[in-house]
């Protein structure tokens, strides 16, 4: 059992773990700061993302694989509510833990046109998690990916790292989540033929022997855990490490307000770079 410190320390380690744009996003654009006391009720969009935004996918070029689960229905009584109405309830509901309650309305907005977002399936995935609803979720994270990819090919599921390590930060749910999501990114790509980087980073003041190269190697940690899952990837993808040039804190405090300078990124690029 967590008791409360732990639970916010997870807590807030997850919101900071899955940040997913929306929107094509200036890269060296300025992370929001962390509010530890309002990390607690995050709703599945989380509130500290500064690129969520309420445009309409065009979805006419996705993956039909992924989208076909998404069929139109007459969904009574969520039909006369709009779709911005829909996810505000929804993540309302979630923000509140009331996940059963939640959950029709994730899926209603997800059988509309404008409610193909990257914000509808993320705040559907979470939600089957929290439910367990284990195959839901899995097919709710293709439908993610599908979308997220679509908009500004990149995944922005950062995955954290201990201080002057290539471990994930030390705590178990949080690894078993970034097994899943290490895994399910594998499989979409192995059907593909889309290349990509993973991209490693590290804290301004973080200590190591080899500290020029520790965001390398954390990158390297990330695509070996990926090729467990799909050899493929090994041709599929390049590690980059950018240290400490791009990072979002900079406070070098190295603790959990600057985790997100210890992370791994990942982006789809042409195959010819």
């Amino acid at each position: 059992m967590y008791d409360i410190k732990n639970f916010m320390k997870l807590t807030l380690l997850l919101m900071v773990s899955m940040i997913l744009l929306v929107s094509c996003a200036p890269p060296k654009k300025p992370a929001p700061k962390i509010d530890s006391q309002k990390s607690q009720t995050q709703s599945p969009t989380y509130q500290d993302s500064p690129v969520y935004q309420d445009e309409m996918v065009d979805t006419t070029t996705l993956d039909d694989r992924v989208l076909a689960q998404t069929k139109p229905t007459d969904d009574e009584p969520y039909a006369s509510l709009d779709t911005k109405t829909l996810l505000a309830k929804a993540e309302t509901l979630y923000g509140n833990n009331a996940y059963e309650e939640a959950l029709p309305f994730f899926k209603s907005a997800a059988t509309r046109e404008d409610g193909q977002l990257a914000k509808t399936y993320a705040g559907l995935y979470q939600t089957q998690m929290k439910l367990k609803h284990q195959s839901d979720a899995e097919q709710a994270f293709a439908q993610l990916l599908a979308i997220s990819l679509k908009e500004n090919n990149q995944l922005n599921f950062r995955f954290l790292f201990e201080v002057g390590s290539t471990e994930f930060v030390n705590d178990q749910a949080l690894r078993t989540e970034y097994s899943f999501w290490l895994r399910e990114i594998a499989k979409y790509f192995q059907n593909r033929k889309s290349c990509f980087q993973i991209v490693g980073h590290r804290g301004k003041n973080e200590k190591r022997n080899d500290a020029q190269k520790l965001s390398l190697l954390r990158a390297k940690a990330v695509q070996q855990i990926m090729i467990t899952h799909s050899p493929s990837i090994t041709f599929q993808s390049k590690v980059l490490g950018k240290g400490n040039s791009e990072n979002l804190s900079g406070i070098g405090s190295n603790d959990v307000m600057d985790t997100l300078d210890r992370r791994v990124e990942i982006v789809v690029v042409d195959c010819n770079e």
